[in-house]
């Protein structure tokens, strides 16, 4: 997400650790996604379960390297230290499995 990356991982991801969990980094997608299959992440078990709405709030401020991360209202993540590309401006959305997405809110500012 603009130089962010976030990933909610579950328990059909291919990779060393099959539980639901989520990474953040800064890093290209290509590291990130290794990174991620090799089972790094912090648990969440409430994350991506079947037949559950959740809401998931991203915030990226590039300028301060600053990402905020929420579930359902609760603070996963908020931290600092990430240094992302500064030219990165694109937004992407993947799933390894089906996603049932039933609203996406997109706020910019400079």
């Amino acid at each position: 997400m603009a130089g962010f990356q976030v990933a909610f991982a579950g328990p059909g991801l291919p990779g060393k650790r099959h539980d639901t969990r989520f990474l953040i980094g800064d890093e290209e997608s290509s590291s990130f996604l290794r990174r991620l299959r090799d089972g790094e992440g912090e648990d969440e078990p409430r994350l991506l379960q079947p037949g559950v709405t959740s809401r998931i709030t991203i915030r990226g401020n590039r300028r301060i390297g600053r990402l905020e991360v929420f579930l359902d209202g609760r603070e996963l993540v908020n931290t600092r230290v990430l240094k992302p590309d500064p030219d990165a401006l694109a937004i992407e959305l993947r799933s390894f499995e089906p996603v049932r997405l039933l609203r996406v809110e997109l706020a910019g500012s400079r």
